[in-house]
């Protein structure tokens, strides 16, 4: 007896431990393919329909119904380098963009009636980031510019829409301020930075903006690797940012999370390329073509003039998990 005791304590020992569940890979699915370096990514609940733009050519597409179909919105522009609404001014959009003549321009735009663009405020003759929020307790608006990604050249704006009154809220702090997204529950402005991966967080109530600091601390570039387009997740405690060179979306904690301050990656490059952006869904129906659990990014795919050949490449995906 003690024999076979010992036997079958012996084998309970040597059987190996059960595998680790699998980890679901996340579904992909294709909304617009073909096309050249995507961005700036703006989701419209009132009107169902998401809007981007095709940089390079300096149109905004609209994507609406449940079969996603698609239709230049607004196309005269040279350059369109960010996208926000205000959800208390239905029907409406605005957008940062360049014009034929090199006029930087913020604009006002229907969701209802195509090509309808009204410019309300002219910005700095300086190269444009791309970078647009709107704050909705007061219906500010703020703008990014990378000066060219020279170090302590960028800015950040802030634009009354009614006036179209332009102020300067940071001058000589940011390092390619591109990418920009306003937490609207504790009133807080996240910019990225392309050429440090760093962000700077301010608090926009108040009189002016008060800088918070920086985060995430000490990952830098290694780990974000040219962050672009970001945003939050439902518990705003989450940062969520296309890393164009580290060809992931990645994430890592927001301003005052007690989390630690590492990125992960949440999409990889098995699935993405060079994302630009990254955007959950408005809706609460996940019968919904754009549902508030699905992430909807865009692609640069490559520089045109580093390859020619991958220009016509970028895609707008829906990725579920």
């Amino acid at each position: 007896m003690l024999v076979l005791f010992l036997f079958f304590i012996g084998a309970a020992a040597a059987a190996p431990a059960p595998a680790p569940a699998a980890r679901s890979i996340p579904r992909v699915t294709v909304l617009a393919q073909n096309m050249s370096w995507l961005e700036n990514l703006m989701l419209d609940p009132d009107s169902q329909s998401l809007l981007f733009s095709e940089l390079k050519y300096g149109r905004i597409w609209k994507v609406s119904d449940t079969n996603y179909t698609r239709e230049i919105w607004v196309s005269n522009l040279s350059n369109v380098l960010g996208l926000a609404r205000n959800p208390l001014k239905p029907g409406y959009f605005y957008g940062v963009g360049k014009q034929s003549n090199g006029t930087n321009i913020l604009f006002q735009a229907s969701t209802v009636t195509k090509e309808t663009m009204k410019v309300i405020a002219r910005l700095p003759d300086s190269t444009m980031g791309n970078g647009l929020g709107c704050h909705h307790a007061t219906g500010k608006l703020y703008t990014t510019s990378e000066a060219n990604f020279r170090p302590g050249t960028g800015r950040v704006y802030e634009i009354d829409p009614d006036t179209g009154s332009v102020t300067t809220i940071t001058g000589g702090a940011t390092w390619g301020a591109d990418g920009l997204w306003i937490d609207q529950r504790r009133h807080l402005l996240y910019v990225g930075q392309v050429s440090n991966s760093k962000m700077f967080v301010w608090n926009i109530t108040g009189v002016g903006a008060v800088p918070l600091g920086s985060l995430p601390k000490g990952n830098g570039v290694g780990i974000l690797g040219f962050m672009d387009d970001f945003t939050l997740d439902a518990s705003n405690m989450m940062v969520v940012a296309a890393s164009w060179r580290k060809n992931a979306i990645v994430t890592f904690p927001a301003y005052g999370s007690n989390q630690t301050n590492r990125s992960t990656v949440l999409v990889d490059s098995s699935l993405i390329k060079h994302p630009t952006s990254a955007r959950y869904g408005e809706a609460s129906d996940p019968l919904d073509p754009f549902p508030d659990t699905s992430l909807f990014i865009t692609e640069g795919y490559a520089l045109d003039y580093l390859k020619p050949e991958d220009f016509h490449k970028s895609r707008l995906l829906r990725i579920d998990f």
